[in-house]
């Protein structure tokens, strides 16, 4: 399906048709069984958290939940299942990724010393923000201007982390002819 890139479409629409997708390979029992993995007999391992929306005042309520405290149980899950990644999917600060917002999340992934933590951005983060505390250099960052690309690679598996990111607190996002072009590259 190589037009996704090149066709707009909305983001409703691109989340609908990403949940059938989800759910199709899920009711095929492939979540965790990637390709060649029944010759390596290599399982993958890993934990997938999105929008975590922390605010830098860790007793934020926000619609009746406690962000803070709710991703502080879910990391102590995580550290007990001890995965081989834990990636979180956007939107990681609340509302317009603050520095104290980075610095809160920095705080509570501190307990997770060893496990390698990889997040991608969404249209609540701050990119100059969130490098100024989590730093630009990454393992696996990719070198696409103005953009926080990542590829991860594991046994079986490889993960492409794009950025879409065009403004902060607003939900329009492009992926551009840069990281289009460092795709086909």
């Amino acid at each position: 399906m190589p037009y996704i890139f090149e066709k707009s479409i909305s983001r409703k629409k691109f989340i609908k048709e990403g949940l059938k997708y989800a759910g199709a390979i899920s009711s095929m029992g492939i979540f965790y069984r990637f390709a060649n993995a029944e010759q390596t007999n290599a399982d993958v391992h890993m934990a997938l958290l999105a929008d975590t929306h922390i605010k830098a005042y860790k007793s934020e309520q926000y619609r009746g939940f406690f962000p803070y405290e709710n991703l502080q149980k879910v990391v102590g899950q995580v550290k007990d299942k001890a995965p081989g990644l834990m990636l979180i999917n956007g939107d990681i600060a609340r509302l317009d990724g603050q520095l104290g917002d980075y610095l809160a999340i920095q705080e509570i992934l501190s307990d997770l010393a060893g496990l390698p933590v990889v997040m991608t951005l969404g249209n609540h983060d701050d990119r100059e923000n969130f490098y100024n505390i989590f730093g630009k250099e990454a393992d696996g960052k990719q070198s696409v201007q103005n953009k926080h690309v990542m590829v991860i690679e594991r046994t079986d598996l490889r993960f492409i982390l794009l950025d879409s990111l065009m403004y902060v607190n607003k939900t329009p996002g492009f992926l551009g002819n840069e990281q289009r072009a460092w795709l086909k590259s």
